[in-house]
């Protein structure tokens, strides 16, 4: 581009002179685009109305280049469309809202509102409707800018439209247009001292409609608005019935995320004040129609709520039976807040959950609770191959871990040991390691002791290496030990490790391990008969 042709425009835009006009918006009219270019981006830099009414004439035939070019300066329009407004003319004031729509030109709400306040304006309807579309462009600008809404300084933008919305809601007894009252609401905040005189007082003209909007519509703003109630202590008793009463899948969505698992501390200290929600029943299709996590929501949300016990209690028992595996996780989670022979026989019936996180955490509530017989529950769950039952079984029967076995070995009988070590070994998934460093300790008394565990625990023929490493140990003891417990291991290496032990130094390991060998040999010859018979 010329610096010479720059430089000329840039003149025209900034003389005084009217005769400018006439310059440019012939140039408008070239047939050379970077002309038009540069003419229009003057027309919109001079402060001409001509020039503004001009273009917003031929907005209707622009290309998008020049759209684009109008959208940097929209700023420009807003007084045109004001004027156009006052003409009367159905059409262009149609085309004076599609403007607004299309440049997002937020100045104008005040002149929509003043249309609507009309008695004969040609366009009433779309004009009410533009207002709640434009609101909603700027909300939804608000919620995620973009380039645009980042050059623009928000926060005038938003006194100003707020201001703008919040004349328009005063004067509804003048337009009855709920559209306006809608869109008050899509930029208030629940502490804007207009908004609450409305909903605290009836007679006031915009209170019903205000009502209205919060009860039934969908938009993201108001639904942020009326949520944004539980956080206020001091909610009114009419926002409270319309928190309590909607049932709308999207409103129950949008409650959940804000006041179920997650809910803030402020939503947390407002929940006991409600004591009942429609939905909140057994078999209600809205519980039932949930997603898993949102059920957990749900059973979050009413835990914190001062709906009765007894109904609580009653939820949660249906969504242990009939939830998505989430709902009956946080179901079974919120049985431990809960007392007495009803709550006892939901644990009992949980721990038959397909769920293994389900059993998990209703286990540890049997011995808690003294349910009879809970030793025997617990100890019919030590099979399981799921870990988190597993970490489970470990918290309710403490006496079980690995630690607690070791440290109370030696006072142990020996039909105790063995009970106690298999439930040990089904609940420790590290039992087999930590017995193997055991093995390793410099202290042989914890070496023969993990020898004799290793047996009582099954464990021997998985750690037999390390069993018959402990045959050539220093200490007697520990040999000893090691020969008596590889009898319950009849492979060769073990069979071979025990003939070597024939020659020991000592003349009571050669005893154990002659003892050992002969039991092995029995159980061989044992094994073959059974074989044999079978076969016959």
């Amino acid at each position: 581009m010329p610096i010479g042709l720059n430089a000329t425009f840039e003149h025209l835009a900034r003389t005084e002179n009217h005769l400018a006009d006439d310059v440019l918006l012939a140039a408008m009219d070239s047939p050379h685009l970077p002309i038009r270019d540069l003419a229009l981006r003057a027309v919109l830099d001079r402060r001409s109305p001509r020039g503004h009414r001009e273009i917003f004439r031929r907005l209707p035939e622009m290309d998008a280049q020049s759209r684009s070019i109008v959208e940097e300066r929209p700023e420009r329009l807003s007084r045109v469309v004001s004027e156009t407004f006052q003409s009367g003319d159905a059409r262009q004031c149609s085309e004076a809202c599609d403007a607004i729509i299309l440049f997002r030109l937020y100045d104008a709400l005040p002149a929509l509102i003043d249309i609507l306040l009309g008695e004969n304006c040609p366009c009433r309807q779309k004009a009410a409707q533009t207002v709640l579309e434009l609101t909603e462009l700027f909300y939804g600008e608000l919620c995620s800018p973009n380039e645009r809404s980042r050059r623009r300084d928000q926060d005038s933008a938003r006194q100003r439209i707020i201001a703008a919305l919040e004349d328009g809601a005063k004067k509804f007894a003048r337009h009855r247009s709920a559209e306006v009252v809608e869109a008050f609401l899509l930029v208030s905040k629940q502490q804007n001292v207009v908004l609450r005189r409305m909903l605290r007082q009836t007679r006031e003209s915009s209170h019903a409609a205000m009502i209205a909007a919060l009860t039934a519509s969908s938009r993201g703003g108001i639904l942020r608005l009326l949520l944004s109630f539980l956080e206020d202590p001091q909610m009114p008793q009419v926002v409270k019935n319309i928190l309590v009463n909607r049932t709308d899948p999207k409103y129950i969505d949008n409650l959940l995320a804000v006041a179920g698992s997650g809910a803030s501390k402020a939503v947390a200290e407002t929940l006991p004040r409600f004591d009942e929600f429609p939905w909140a029943k057994p078999g209600h299709p809205i519980l039932a129609g949930m997603d898993g996590p949102r059920q957990a929501d749900a059973v979050a949300l009413l835990m914190a709520t001062s709906i009765p016990r007894d109904t609580l209690l009653e939820l949660i028992g249906y969504l242990l039976r009939e939830g998505k595996p989430e709902g009956r996780r946080a179901a079974a989670g919120a049985l431990s807040g809960f007392n007495g022979p009803e709550a006892d026989l939901l644990v009992i019936q949980s721990l038959n959950d397909e769920d293994p996180t389900v059993r998990a955490v209703v286990l540890k509530e049997l011995r808690p609770r003294r349910i009879p017989r809970a030793m025997s529950l617990l100890i019919r769950m030590v099979d399981t191959t799921h870990e988190q039952i597993r970490e489970a079984l470990r918290e309710a029967l403490p006496e079980f871990t690995f630690r607690h076995f070791m440290t109370n070995f030696d006072r142990l009988s020996d039909d105790v040991r063995v009970t106690a070590g298999y439930m040990v070994r089904k609940i420790n998934s590290e039992a087999s390691f930590d017995l193997n460093l055991e093995m390793e300790s410099p202290s042989p008394v914890r070496r023969r002791r993990a020898v004799l565990a290793a047996g009582a625990m099954g464990l021997v023929r998985e750690l037999e290496q390390s069993v018959i490493r402990l045959l050539s140990d220093d200490d007697h003891m520990v040999r000893i030990a090691a020969a008596q417990e590889l009898a319950g291991c009849d492979t060769m290496p073990s069979w071979e490790a025990l003939r070597d032990a024939l020659l020991d130094r000592s003349v009571i390991v050669q005893e154990t391990a002659e003892q050992s060998l002969k039991r092995i040999a029995q159980s061989l010859l044992d094994e073959e008969a059974c074989s044999e018979e079978v076969a016959s």
